[in-house]
């Protein structure tokens, strides 16, 4: 385990039936050891750490308010009983610079026994999103009173956004990314879960075609086993750009160059998502 002392200053997209859950992690399950990197006193005490991510909704495809119900995170080590705090909210602004607008606040106590585990956290009442968000999920805790040593749950095996540090003890006062602070390998695992609002939704389906890619002009869309019922285009900023019933083409040619989400319902309720470039 890495440690910085006080001395010297622990996009993936699934989705099941009625529940789409978002990670920036390529790997939600692997726990490395020793890995993690905390702020404290080296074998006495983690000070008050606490490590954070912000989703933004619209690079997921998300276009609708997002019900969170639960989310994932764990411990590579844990020397006792310890309270943390779960934090959801969303930021106002780029995170970290802008602020935080906090939606939920969840006591979770992890124990020495949940070491080398991610531990699902169902939240006491559901919490919704609002469409377009950033949100921001973090959770801290603090050893030094009862001298525990902790370290969160990470692994290097890839992420698409970072993970943040925040720990006053070693002088980082506001949220830094792993990187910054010389961890760069050091992947903090979190995971977000919501209430499907429409059936199952599948991003990067493996029965949706979206051709050509990149497109100038017309995109064709094919299903495997469905027809398509409806169609719906919106850019990164979540924005609905194009709807459309079932359809097997659809004239792009008056979208602005980027990268957009191709949302594909097929006649049995489940949505297919595809990301494309228009140049």
């Amino acid at each position: 385990m890495k440690k910085l002392s006080t001395l010297l200053l622990g996009a993936a997209f699934t989705a099941g039936f009625a529940q789409t859950t978002i990670t920036q992690n390529t790997d939600t399950t692997t726990i490395l050891t020793p890995h993690a990197v905390t702020c404290g006193t080296q074998g006495v005490h983690t000070s008050y750490n606490m490590f954070s991510r912000a989703f933004d909704l619209a690079s997921f495809g998300i276009t609708e308010d997002f019900t969170v119900t639960s989310v994932g995170f764990g411990m590579e080590n844990i020397t006792g009983d310890l309270p943390f705090a779960l934090i959801l909210g969303t930021a106002n602004g780029a995170y970290p610079a802008g602020t935080v607008t906090e939606l939920a606040y969840e006591p979770v106590n992890f124990t020495a026994a949940d070491a080398l585990t991610i531990k699902e956290v169902v939240l006491s009442e559901p919490v919704v999103v609002p469409a377009g968000s950033k949100l921001v999920m973090a959770f801290e805790g603090d050893g030094e009173a009862d001298g525990i040593s902790w370290y969160p749950a990470s692994n290097d095996a890839g992420e698409t956004a970072p993970s943040y540090i925040t720990a006053p003890a070693c002088s980082i006062n506001t949220p830094a990314t792993m990187a910054s602070i010389g961890f760069g390998d050091v992947h903090v695992i979190m995971t977000i879960t919501s209430e499907a609002t429409a059936g199952t939704i599948e991003l990067n389906s493996a029965a949706l075609s979206v051709y050509p890619n990149p497109a100038t002009d017309v995109i064709n869309v094919a299903l495997k086993n469905a027809d398509v019922q409806s169609i719906e285009i919106t850019n990164m900023a979540g924005q609905n750009v194009f709807a459309g019933k079932a359809s097997n083409s659809v004239n792009v040619s008056f979208l602005p160059a980027g990268v957009y989400a191709v949302k594909v319902k097929d006649t049995t309720g489940k949505t297919h998502i595809s990301k494309i470039v228009k140049k």
